[in-house]
């Protein structure tokens, strides 16, 4: 799965972002975590992909949008990509980077 030069527009802002994928911070059960770089700004930041299972309710994005605590990494920006098999949709979110990512980059460099 890549996460590379992948072009999203944040509604809020109406901005065009391209992402670059650098390396795999983590995986798990339901996404794996990207470190990537925002071509526009230099910008370091955690994309998390998580598969879209059609036969759950998704409801990550909405709770990640209002979600406002000290020890929870602020979500960014999101956008939706496909898979590589028809009908496969990815929910990816732009987690930014607090101090989390940054002592995860550290561990793991």
């Amino acid at each position: 799965m890549k996460v590379e030069s992948t072009k999203s527009t944040d509604e809020s802002t109406k901005k065009s972002y391209t992402y670059n994928a650098e390396r795999v911070l983590g995986s798990g059960s339901f996404g794996v975590v990207y470190q990537a770089v925002v071509v526009e700004t230099g910008e370091s930041v955690a994309i998390k992909k998580v598969f879209q299972d059609k036969r759950y309710k998704n409801r990550e994005l909405q709770i990640m949008k209002e979600l406002r605590h000290p020890n929870v990494v602020e979500l960014k920006h999101a956008f939706y990509t496909s898979g590589d098999k028809p009908g496969e949709t990815y929910l990816n979110e732009n987690n930014g980077v607090g101090p989390l990512h940054k002592w995860l980059v550290n561990i793991l460099s």
